[in-house]
């Protein structure tokens, strides 16, 4: 799913309809906490909650969880600046973002579910 999202549009700017594509998010995303944004800051979240899922699976939950609410930051995204003047267009998140954020919720379950052996 996650490498799904990536080769989809996650975010289209309202006025002209051009978009940005999951991989361009992954690459760029960290730039958005001088928004305010934290939602690319909850990829590493993403990884250490999938590397540590058969091991601490109690960690693994947290940090799925953990991940699940800075990507939630997003979902206040209504403007994005689009050059070193601040500029702002007004944006919309596409697919690859709920696809995204749904990963959170399948870690997050499959540590919770068991799949992530014993505490």
């Amino acid at each position: 799913m996650y490498a799904l999202s990536l080769s989809m549009n996650g975010i289209y700017e309202d006025k002209n309809g051009d978009a940005i594509s999951g991989l361009t998010i992954l690459l760029l995303g960290w730039l958005g906490i001088f928004d305010g944004v934290l939602a690319w800051y909850a990829n590493p979240c993403l990884l250490l909650s999938l590397v540590l899922l058969f091991k601490i699976p109690t960690v693994s939950r947290w940090m799925a969880l953990a991940g699940f609410l800075m990507g939630a930051t997003a979902l206040g995204i209504r403007q994005m600046a689009v050059d070193e003047s601040g500029s702002q267009v007004a944006v919309t998140l596409g697919a690859a973002y709920y696809l995204w954020w749904a990963c959170f919720l399948i870690a997050f379950l499959a540590a919770v579910g068991g799949h992530g052996g014993d505490d």
